[in-house]
Formats: structure tokens, C-alpha cells, sequence
């Protein structure tokens, strides 16, 4: 019961958490957002805060249906919690939006700092009694931590339940319904992730370089090379292309596109004259590089990134 009872008082921590998030944090900053003198504009407000007064209305559900439970639990109605989690748990998908946002929310809030009426404003929410000297990042961040806390909680009521208990099957389930939402959230991310660096990329390069969160798979390394003509290039490496730009421009930070490579079918063959170099041999174009780097350390990392590609098997 005592393992049983800490999901429940670590939950009604969570909730009311989540509850000065909206009530301290978001309201206000709505409220602010929609006169004349506003704190911080509405939509970084959202940005900042994402789904957390969603988030706040399923977990107070949630809270009050274990509560329900370990209710019967004291008055020995039922001493059952694992079949709870796994009729409830489907909503932590919703989670999704909030993790993906969770970076641009870091980055609004950071920029949103520097504002001296925003700074004031969280220094004066810091010292209310509501907010325990909690900033706001550490708020903001509850959410991100809740799922694995779940696993481990439920883990942990696994080991100390009976193997001929009837919660015993449940609290397999439950653990295992968790850990995959957790995992399809983390791969998730991951691909929103990869597909905002990949758009980052396609605006900061001039030329007809096309759509690469649709063309060039996962992105895995950028950085300057020198090719045989002793020029500088700038690379951006991903799963499935290869693109090679002019040095970004230094007042504009743009680059030009000078080739975009296909990977596939393609051939990698290190140099024999120069011992940081490798060539690629780009089949399907017909075109042939020498890419020369400053070290043999940085051309195996760059060898080491390009077998990742999983298109030079004999690398």
C-alpha cells in the first residue's frame, strides 16, 4: 500500500503543480496579453506554455479516480490500481504536442526574459508561497519528467506485488502500455526534431534546394571542409543527401547552394595520397569529390557520421 499511496501523493503533487502553472503563470499572462499594456504577446505565451491547462484537466481526472481507489484500498473494498492505469493511461499521448514544443518553449522563454516587465514578473511569481521558490523553467519542466516517473512508480508496485495477485497481470500491462507511449513520444521528438533542423537548414541555404524534411532523411553533421582545389565548402550531411554549399556569407550568415548529392548507391573510398581526405563517388549524378579535412581525427568522425547512412556498407 505504501508504494500504491506514493503514485497517488506524487500525482496530487504533479496536479497541483500543474494547477500554479495556469492559475499563477498562464491566466495572467492570457489576461495581460489582450489589453493595451500586454506582459509578453499572446502567441509566446503559447509557444511558452503549450498544452499545460489540457495536460492539467486530464491529470486532475486521473487524480481523482486514484484517490476513488485507494479509498476502497483503506476500507479493503479493493486493493487494485494497475487496471486503473491501464484503462487511463491513453491520454499521456496527448503529451506529444508538448514534448515536440518543449525546445521552442525553452527558446520564447529565454528571449522573453530580457523583457525588464516579464523579468519582474517571474521574480515577484518566485517569491509567492504558491510557487515554493520554483522558477518557472522548473514548471515547465514537470511535465517532461511525469511519464518515466510512471514507469518507475508502477516498476517499482510490480515488485512488491504477489505473482498470484490479481493486479499482478494488470500492472504488467499498465508498465507495458507506458513504456511504449513513452517511447512513440521519445521518437516523436526525435522526428520533430530532426525535421525543424532540416527546415533551419533549407532557409539558410540560397538555390533550389527543395523540401529535405520530405528528401533528406535524418540529419547527422554540418561543418566546413576543403575540397582538392584547395577551396572552402560548407557540408550539411543527412541520411539520404549530401549538400554541398559556399562558406556562409559573413554579413548575411546564408549559404549557396553548389551541389545536392544523392547518397544512394553511392561510393566512399579514402585517399591514399593525403590520409585526411575520402572521395565520394556519386553514382547516380555521375559526379565525383574529394573532401579534404583539417585532421585524420575530424576525417574519421566524418567517416564514422557517413557510416550512418547505412549506404557504404564497406566502410
Amino acid at each position: 500500500m505504501k508504494i500504491a499511496m506514493e503514485i497517488v501523493t506524487t500525482e496530487r503533487t504533479y496536479v497541483g503543480a500543474l494547477v500554479v502553472l495556469v492559475k499563477k503563470f498562464i491566466n495572467p499572462l492570457r489576461s495581460a496579453a489582450k489589453t493595451s499594456k500586454p506582459i509578453i504577446k499572446e502567441d509566446q505565451v503559447k509557444t511558452i506554455f503549450s498544452i499545460s491547462d489540457t495536460i492539467l484537466g486530464y491529470h486532475q481526472m486521473l487524480l481523482e479516480g486514484l484517490e476513488a481507489r485507494m479509498m476502497k484500498w483503506k476500507t479493503e473494498e479493493s486493493d487494485m490500481i494497475g487496471d486503473f492505469f491501464l484503462q487511463s493511461s491513453d491520454f499521456l499521448r496527448k503529451y506529444t504536442s508538448y514534448i515536440n514544443n518543449y525546445n521552442d518553449s525553452m527558446a520564447v522563454l529565454t528571449e522573453c526574459k530580457k523583457k525588464p516587465v516579464f523579468a519582474d514578473f517571474l521574480a515577484q511569481l518566485i517569491q509567492a508561497p504558491e510557487c515554493r521558490s520554483m522558477d518557472l523553467s522548473s514548471f515547465l519542466i514537470q511535465p517532461i519528467q511525469r511519464i518515466p516517473r510512471y514507469i518507475l512508480l508502477l516498476n517499482d508496485l510490480l515488485r512488491h506485488t504477489l505473482s498470484d495477485h490479481s493486479d499482478y497481470p494488470n500492472l504488467q500491462a499498465a508498465i507495458k502500455k507506458v513504456e511504449e507511449i513513452a517511447q512513440y513520444l521519445n521518437n516523436n521528438a526525435k522526428e520533430e526534431l530532426n525535421n525543424s533542423k532540416l527546415a533551419q537548414v533549407q532557409k539558410s541555404i540560397d538555390g533550389e534546394v527543395g523540401d529535405l524534411v520530405k528528401q533528406a532523411g535524418i540529419f547527422l553533421r554540418e561543418g566546413k571542409v576543403r575540397m582538392k582545389d584547395n577551396k572552402f565548402s560548407f557540408i550539411f550531411l543527412c541520411a539520404d543527401l549530401l549538400i554541398l554549399t559556399s562558406p556562409a556569407h559573413p554579413k548575411t550568415k546564408r549559404y549557396t547552394l553548389i551541389k545536392k548529392l544523392p547518397l544512394k548507391s553511392s561510393t566512399l573510398r579514402e585517399s591514399k595520397d593525403d590520409l585526411r581526405a575520402f572521395t565520394l563517388n556519386v553514382v547516380e549524378q555521375g559526379y565525383s569529390c574529394t573532401l579534404v579535412w583539417d585532421s585524420t581525427v575530424e576525417k574519421d568522425v566524418w567517416i564514422e557520421e557517413f557510416k550512418k547512412t547505412k549506404n557504404f556498407p564497406g566502410l
